[in-house]
């Protein structure tokens, strides 16, 4: 580059063509603020629902490692000739 800086020198906001640097600056900082500022999220009871719950055994079952017998039985007991995946890859 030879040394020149890109710059906004008017903007239209608001229907309006604005040049004043400092209300331009204002103007790109509340866009960019309220367009990247954290959203509320929605949150939604389900427990009406009536899903069955785990127990704290069953819990409990599930935070255990994953043993080697496991995934031998796992990769076993799946087919070989099954056409391949969305990654492309088969078994």
């Amino acid at each position: 580059m030879n040394g020149q800086r890109k710059v906004i020198d008017k903007l239209i906001i608001e229907g309006q063509e604005v040049c004043d640097r400092d209300k331009i600056k204002k103007a790109l900082i509340s866009h960019f603020r309220l367009l990247y500022e954290k959203q509320q999220s929605s949150t939604f009871d389900i427990s009406a629902i009536g899903l069955p719950k785990l127990t704290q055994a069953d819990s409990n079952f599930l935070k255990e490692p994953v043993t080697s017998h496991e995934i031998q039985e796992a990769l076993l007991s799946c087919d070989p000739s099954k056409s391949p995946g969305y990654d492309g890859f088969n078994l």
